[in-house]
C-alpha cells in the first residue's frame, strides 16, 4: 500500500489539470485519491513536478467511448467483407 502525503495531496487538488488521454501522463505517479460530493479524484505528478487528475467516471466515460469506437470500426469493416 503507497502511503499518501496528505499536504502533496492538497497541492495537487489545487493544482492539477486533467489529462486527455485514457491513462495518466507517461513517467508519472500515482499520489492519491480524493472524494469530492459524489467524485472521486484520482492525482498523478510527472516527472517535471506538474500534477494531473482524471475522476473515476471520467475514467468511465473515456473507457466506453473506446469500447464504441470498436464496435463501429468491427462493425464498419464486416460491411466490406466479400458476400
Amino acid at each position: 500500500m503507497v502511503k499518501v502525503d496528505k499536504s502533496e495531496l492538497e497541492e495537487a487538488c489545487q493544482l492539477a489539470r486533467s489529462f486527455p488521454d485514457m491513462s495518466p501522463p507517461v513517467q508519472s505517479y500515482y499520489i492519491g485519491c480524493k472524494k469530492q460530493g459524489d467524485e472521486l479524484y484520482l492525482y498523478w505528478k510527472d516527472k517535471q513536478g506538474r500534477y494531473w487528475y482524471e475522476t473515476k467516471s471520467g475514467m468511465a466515460f473515456k473507457q466506453m467511448m473506446l469500447e464504441t469506437q470498436k464496435q463501429r470500426k468491427m462493425a464498419s469493416s464486416c460491411d466490406r467483407m466479400p458476400g
